[in-house]
């Protein structure tokens, strides 16, 4: 019989998380992982499979965190305020994150195009960050928030890759910069006039 695991999966992934953020996939090593999650090898590999498995669980672990968070911070009732509060909390994200950045892109940046599962995971993210900001523009239209002649899902790719550099300058400049100033100025040009 085989004997229970004596630690909690979540805590020692959240561990293994923050080593992949820090040092990225090529530069964590599964001494690193063992010395972080305080588990030998074979329970990582029992638990979680080989590297590559663990790793991107630590991305879509990392992705939930980032979405909650942003989510979190979306208020008001209008399309406008909730847009401009989510990019408000981008902008945010991306000064809290100092050096270390954001895990997604880190990990794009490093592995794609030869990484297949994380180039398919941002697409996915893409697509429906595409729909859910696309949707959002919509209703800011219907309801005359917005000017009706923008594509909203051209809108909401042109905010996506707008969040994407904000978060790219906040590593760069880490904690230098606010940001919110970006973001209010790309929600104002949406804005009807």
């Amino acid at each position: 019989m085989a004997r229970p695991k004596a630690f909690d999966q979540d805590t020692v992934l959240v561990k293994a998380m923050h080593v992949f953020w820090a040092r990225g996939y090529a530069g964590t090593s599964l001494d690193d992982l063992v010395a972080a999650m305080g588990i030998n090898r074979q329970s990582i590999y029992n638990t979680f499979g080989d590297k590559h498995s663990l790793f991107m669980r630590c991305l879509k672990m990392y992705w939930q965190y980032e979405l909650d968070r942003v989510y979190e911070g979306i208020k008001g009732d209008k399309a406008e305020d909730r847009l401009r509060s989510m990019m408000h909390e981008i902008s945010h994200l991306a000064t809290s994150s100092g050096e270390m950045g954001c895990m997604l892109l880190n990990s794009l940046g490093e592995l794609a195009p030869q990484d297949q599962a994380v180039v398919d995971f941002y697409l996915k993210i893409d697509h429906e960050s595409i729909q859910s900001m696309s949707n959002r523009i919509s209703a800011g239209q219907e309801n005359g928030e917005f000017e009706s002649h923008f594509n909203p899902s051209a809108a909401a790719k042109f905010l996506i890759a707008l969040s994407i550099g904000i978060r790219t300058l906040g590593k760069v400049m880490p904690g230098n910069q606010d940001f919110s100033e970006i973001a209010d100025f790309a929600i104002d040009v949406l804005k009807k006039r």
